[in-house]
């Protein structure tokens, strides 16, 4: 096992990986430490020629992890995940790593134990005996030639979301933090969709990062609100409130049509204003700061924006039904 370190990832028995674009998520253990896995024969047999049989094989995994186990949910799996760097890759490449999976049948193959000192840490150790021809592990190659893994260490956010980029559509969702086997990580597996330019990561219904095609690997995201992200929302927030009634009353009948092709809250259109906000600082570059841009500003020099249909236009936000009679200023 030739990485300084791995990432463990955990399914439940409930809600195993599956291998499509919308499958269930993974918990996020932390790092490893102290590591140990090895694979030896069990039971055998010599025979008469000097060669010996291999009927079953014995699978030994120990590991500790420092993050506290809130909830430990019956696991059908954990993934070890060699620490490979993010970054930008050629088309065609991919990060070298193979994930090793390692399966359970129950309970009864793995214990977790709490280890007191000068670190109270997390041992998980497993030992599971299996037929030589049914391993219980397994290497799933090439895997960042179709998954990245978006890891959050520092998660302070009660929901978190992938959302395709060309049309909004849901692909997966973290555990809410009380079903989170450790409470403040989460992980997601984000996929490598042909022709899909971008991946959206929505905290709290609010967009907060885009994951773009070239970006393979694991990459980390620190979901504790920088003092500029509480700047921007907050200020979008009192841009929102002075908009026009007929701009308010557009953008909500425009956001239940939304909510209705892509998901989200009927009765709260400001993630789509927030989302088109995001929008308009990502085609003007360094000229629009959401953190400070003003009520004034959009209303007489981003014309982009003066109205929901001038947003559709710009490719701001998706087409809904009658996008073009939403045509009230800002």
């Amino acid at each position: 096992m030739p990485a300084k370190f791995y990432y463990v990832l955990a399914f439940q028995q409930a809600k195993p990986f599956q291998d499509v674009w919308t499958g269930p998520a993974p918990h996020f253990l932390g790092k490893t430490s102290d590591l140990s896995f090895k694979t030896e024969p069990d039971k055998t047999i010599d025979l008469d020629d000097g060669s010996t049989e291999v009927g079953s094989e014995k699978l030994s995994l120990s590991f500790s992890i420092l993050e506290a186990i809130e909830n430990p949910w019956p696991l059908c799996e954990i993934w070890l995940v060699p620490a490979i760097s993010e970054g930008y890759y050629a088309g065609g490449e991919f990060p070298a790593g193979d994930v090793l999976r390692i399966f359970f049948r129950d309970t009864d193959d793995y214990l977790i134990e709490t280890k007191s000192g000068e670190f109270e840490l997390i041992r998980f150790s497993a030992t599971i005996s299996y037929a030589a021809d049914a391993p219980a592990y397994q290497y799933y190659v090439n895997f960042f030639s179709k998954w990245r893994i978006l890891l959050f260490p520092k998660l302070q956010a009660d929901s978190i979301e992938l959302l395709r980029g060309s049309n909004n559509q849901s692909l997966t969702s973290a555990y809410p933090p009380e079903d989170r086997i450790v409470r403040n990580q989460a992980a997601l597996l984000c996929p490598i969709i042909p022709n899909e330019q971008e991946i959206l990561v929505q905290t709290n219904g609010n967009e907060l990062h885009v994951v773009e095609l070239e970006e393979k690997g694991i990459i980390t995201l620190n979901m504790v609100l920088s003092c500029n992200e509480r700047d921007i929302i907050a200020n979008c927030s009192s841009i929102f409130a002075s908009c026009s009634d007929g701009y308010k009353s557009d953008i909500a009948n425009y956001n239940v049509k939304y909510c209705q092709l892509f998901g989200g809250n009927p009765k709260d259109a400001f993630p789509v204003f927030l989302k088109m906000m995001y929008a308009l600082a990502a085609a003007e570059g360094s000229s629009v700061n959401l953190a400070s841009i003003t009520y004034g500003d959009l209303a007489t020099i981003f014309d982009v924006v003066a109205s929901i249909a001038a947003a559709v236009k710009a490719d701001f936000l998706p087409k809904v039904s009658g996008w073009e009679l939403y045509i009230n200023n800002i």
